[in-house]
């Protein structure tokens, strides 16, 4: 009988085969977050396209470009570190390291990564469509003061 509960309790605490099921949340989440990343992109075009369009110097244009600039620098590296994340999944060996190289992908594609000495911060995906959002209404007030013939003095208060 006490080999018998044994034999029971054994089988009761081994975990099925994770694997399979880990490597398609993977996949799952590389898609979903690529699929963010092209968006994003797709935004970025259209910001650098629609803004060359504006032909004249406006109140928070050189502050609105830098921010601009640089978040759009922080998010090749961003898209590049999660290149190599999704690589480092798809080397994993064992289920622990699955599940932890999942749990970096998703951490750095929804937080990003601070700045250190040796690294500048990288945006999450998040913080990349908030400067954008900022971005593309700082363009549709700039643009519809050109189409009003105003001078934009007041697009951005002090």
């Amino acid at each position: 009988m006490k080999r018998l509960l044994f034999v029971v309790f054994v089988i009761a605490c081994t975990k099925p085969d994770d694997v399979p099921a880990l490597r398609e949340e993977a996949h799952a989440t590389i898609a979903y977050y690529d699929n963010q990343l092209d968006q994003l992109d797709t935004r970025f075009q259209k910001l650098v396209r629609d803004g060359q369009n504006i032909d004249r110097v406006l109140p928070g244009g050189d502050e609105m470009g830098l921010m601009v600039v640089t978040t759009s620098n922080g998010f090749r590296e961003l898209r590049k570190e999660l290149g190599s994340a999704a690589a480092d999944i798809q080397s994993a060996s064992t289920i622990d390291q699955l599940r932890a190289r999942i749990d970096h992908y998703r951490e750095l594609a929804e937080n990003g990564r601070g700045s250190a000495a040796d690294h500048p911060a990288v945006p999450g995906v998040a913080q990349v469509g908030a400067v954008l959002t900022v971005a593309e209404s700082w363009l549709a007030h700039a643009e519809h003061e050109i189409a009003a013939g105003g001078s934009g003095s007041a697009m951005l208060a002090p």
